[in-house]
């Protein structure tokens, strides 16, 4: 049986400079990577922060809507509601465009029938960087779109009572 042993080295090393030229050169290639992925890299986070903005507002004129429906409800009072709604969406830092509590009647006849009440709410939602859009020949391409408008109807709570 035969055995295979490594020749001895003895100490010997290549030196420094033939290390370098057995090592293809990459100088500079992590800087170019990054300024390829950096600008992909923004766009994504910038998303993200923008989807989330967006969210918070149509969460927060939802919330509104059902928080002025359940205080007329409770209180039996529209202008109460119509309050409480106008409240929240001004904590919310929203621009309220129209807002109105409605009550929910079990007899159109009888005004006194009142089972619960329903909120109307529109908000007008302001991106981060609103209004961008990219130049072609035809049309421009809308990218992010201006302000526009958030509309909850017929948000209702109906009495407990």
């Amino acid at each position: 049986m035969t055995t295979f042993t490594a020749p001895s080295t003895s100490g010997i090393s290549p030196s420094p400079a033939r290390l370098c030229r057995l090592r293809p050169r990459a100088r500079g290639q992590n800087l170019a990577e990054l300024a390829l992925t950096l600008p992909f890299l923004f766009v994504v986070i910038f998303a993200a922060v923008e989807l989330a903005h967006a969210w918070q507002a149509y969460e927060a004129a939802k919330l509104a809507a059902l928080d002025g429906a359940y205080t007329a409800a409770v209180y039996n009072d529209a202008a109460l509601g119509e309050t409480q709604l106008k409240n929240r969406i001004a904590s919310a830092g929203l621009p309220l465009k129209s807002a109105a509590i409605k009550p929910l009647l079990s007899n159109a006849a009888d005004p006194a029938s009142t089972i619960g009440y329903t909120a109307d709410v529109t908000v007008t939602y302001n991106p981060l960087c609103g209004g961008f859009s990219v130049p072609t020949l035809s049309q421009p391409i809308v990218v992010i779109p201006g302000a526009f408008d958030i509309q909850y109807k017929g948000v209702g709570y109906r009495n407990v009572y």
